[in-house]
């Protein structure tokens, strides 16, 4: 065989130590991350719910009918909002004179 064309031998370093390129972002850290995966679970991040500025709008479109069952209708269809829609009611109805 031709010795011309052979490429030098070149010595691997295993995949626990650093690569020798300093700047590489491929290092122990890294490594142990994508192979291991995370040290410890976390928890998703619970959203919380608000109630967007274009229902509170509609509910006081609503209340302006002074239909109670409308009223209690439409709140029945938006549960998630109706203690907060609530909650606005009575602090208007507090400050009414």
């Amino acid at each position: 065989m031709n010795t011309l064309f052979r490429p030098p031998r070149q010595k691997l370093e295993p995949m626990t130590r650093r690569y020798p390129c300093p700047t590489c972002p491929l290092n122990d850290d890294f490594i142990k991350r994508c192979m291991l995966g995370p040290t410890k679970k976390q928890a998703p991040e619970l959203r919380t719910y608000v109630t967007p500025r274009s229902t509170i709008d509609a509910f006081w479109y609503v209340a302006r009918t002074y239909d109670r069952a409308y009223v209690n209708r439409w709140l029945a269809d938006h549960p998630l909002d109706r203690s907060y829609l609530l909650k606005l009611w009575r602090e208007r109805q507090r400050r009414a004179p």
